[in-house]
């Protein structure tokens, strides 16, 4: 069997960074017509601009802006959000190396996996294994746990260095 994931949506054409870029230059509100409008989108290229609307209205990127009085059609106007900022990627590996630095004593990888919130241990034992190949942490031996046996206890070598070459 293929272990890779299959889409049965359409595949990406590039309309989301479209709208995103016509969006974030505009600094008066807008309607979504207006946006199908001037990227001269028909058919279910207009769709597929208010989905995209919706999603940036979710991720806080595109802002509702209240409805006027005034406005005689009633249409939802919105308006792009310029303090939004994409989520920062690879958030885990600080936290693992940060839970590393905070315990201070011997620390095995399921103490690291508890304290940072990592769901997978394998991950948590690349990181040890990588850092003990470069010299940051040694084996300092063996404890015993009911239920998985014993486990390997580490330490780190030379804390300031810790902090300065691999924290940064």
């Amino acid at each position: 069997m293929n272990s890779q994931k299959t889409s049965v949506t359409t595949p990406k054409t590039g309309l989301a960074k479209k709208v995103r870029n016509w969006t974030s230059t505009r600094q008066t509100p807008f309607t979504i017509p207006g946006v199908c409008d001037a990227l001269g989108a028909l058919g279910r290229d207009r769709a597929q601009i208010g989905h995209a609307i919706t999603d940036f209205i979710d991720r806080g990127e595109i802002e509702t802006v209240t409805r006027s009085t005034f406005d005689v059609r009633r249409r939802t106007t919105y308006i792009y959000n310029h303090s939004w900022h994409r989520e920062k990627k690879g958030g885990l590996k600080p936290r693992v190396i940060k839970a590393m630095y905070v315990a201070a004593s011997a620390f095995s990888s399921a103490d690291i996996q508890r304290i940072s919130g990592v769901s997978d241990r394998s991950y948590v034992d690349r990181i040890i294994r990588s850092l003990k190949k470069e010299g940051h942490i040694y084996r300092i031996g063996k404890r015993y746990l009911p239920h998985v046996g014993s486990v390997q206890l580490y330490n780190i070598l030379n804390r300031e260095r810790f902090r300065i070459e691999v924290m940064r």
